[in-house]
């Protein structure tokens, strides 16, 4: 008979380790009474951006995720996960900052959550609107047709948000967008905001601007503007269209 016996005379030991990642992103949302209104389920999204080795983004809906109460009433967020990933473990803190001091106006953390794959976790009452409206961090500047600085602000946000409204398909905000530049549209902005209508097709803003130019003495004005020449390098048709329309009496 032969015995075969093992003898071991070292110790093994393994580990596991489980490693927290952290990543923080800043999504600043300017023009909050130009978006207010767009409609329940409607959300302004942020750029993607990498934490904890997955790729997310922020959605913020002005009024609410859905139409029912009070989810219409308030403020909501959504934290989107956009990696293909089955799933990922997280706690997310939402935080409000100050748009003057930047310091924290209101926090909400989820705890440990696990989203799937290109899931979210929505936040549908955040802050209520009128609690928000009628704290001291929210700070509207008066716009008075004398102050051409902010004048000048705010046609430059409508137009770029109605840009933006328009390839996402956020009609009311486009809408509402479309109606800011009416109100202050004048003859230092009408060429720059003409070559906008004229480049994305809005054919309504420019039919506004058509109109607004006919008069003899506000295309003269026009004429001298910054705005004026580019207008023409930008989109050389619009030159014949005036000419077709006797726009400013040509």
């Amino acid at each position: 008979m032969v015995t075969f016996s093992s003898v071991f005379d070292t110790e093994t030991a393994s580990t596991s380790i489980t490693e927290a990642r952290t990543g923080s992103h800043l999504f600043k949302v300017i023009g909050y009474s130009l978006v207010k209104g767009i409609g329940a389920g409607n959300c302004i999204t942020s750029d993607t951006f990498s934490a904890g080795g997955f790729i997310w983004s922020i959605g913020y809906y002005p009024d609410g995720k859905s139409a029912y109460l009070p989810d219409r009433n308030c403020l909501g967020f959504s934290v989107n996960l956009r990696s293909d990933a089955l799933k990922a473990r997280v706690n997310i803190t939402l935080t409000m900052l100050s748009q003057t001091e930047g310091l924290p106006i209101k926090s909400y953390s989820t705890g440990t959550i696990t989203i799937s794959n290109c899931g979210y976790c929505y936040y549908s009452n955040f802050i209520k609107r009128h609690e928000f409206e009628a704290s001291q961090y929210l700070k509207v500047p008066e716009l008075d047709d004398d102050d051409k600085g902010n004048k000048d602000a705010s046609i430059a946000l409508a137009q770029h948000l109605m840009v933006a409204a328009d390839r996402y398909g956020l009609e009311r905000l486009k809408e509402l967008c479309e109606m800011k530049i009416y109100q202050f549209i004048d003859e230092n902005n009408v060429a720059t905001t003409l070559t906008l209508a004229e480049q994305h097709t809005f054919s309504e803003l420019k039919a506004v601007c058509m109109e607004f130019l006919k008069p003899p003495e506000v295309f003269a004005a026009v004429a001298l503007t910054e705005g004026f020449e580019h207008m023409f390098q930008s989109c050389p048709t619009i030159r014949e269209e005036l000419r077709k329309s006797n726009v400013g009496g040509r």
